[in-house]
């Protein structure tokens, strides 16, 4: 979403999901910033939600909505490839809270902050 406005005045559709392959043998370092942008989304979800089935579809459908705007007021190329990285980073941080939940964590948060402290061994 950063670079959504990069294209302004254009817009294109690519539905191929194969090209992810082309997009990592040719611009690695686009592919990571693409999941690493979607991965502190993900974890804070994880800390409000209690379903990531719900939260993974609600994401989805915020992606997709960014996506198509892009193609209608032609500001870019609709890119399934870039959903899929978008999804991947986002249940990537989403799994990571969940990680840290299970190994005993605990991540509380106060209004805009959080904070993730070990739970004290019990003697």
């Amino acid at each position: 979403m950063l670079v959504m406005f990069k294209s302004r005045g254009f817009s294109s559709v690519n539905l191929n999901p194969l090209d992810i392959i082309n997009q990592i043998r040719d611009l690695p370092i686009t592919v990571f910033i693409n999941m690493l942008l979607f991965i502190p989304i993900g974890s804070c979800i994880s800390i409000k939600s209690k379903s990531m089935t719900r939260s993974v579809l609600i994401f989805l459908l915020v992606i997709l909505s960014c996506e198509f705007s892009q193609y209608i007021f032609h500001l870019g190329i609709l890119d399934i490839v870039d959903i899929i990285l978008n999804l991947c980073g986002f249940i990537l941080g989403y799994l990571i809270i969940d990680y840290y939940k299970s190994c005993g964590w605990y991540i509380e948060s106060s209004g805009n902050l959080f904070s993730i402290r070990k739970a004290n061994p019990s003697i």
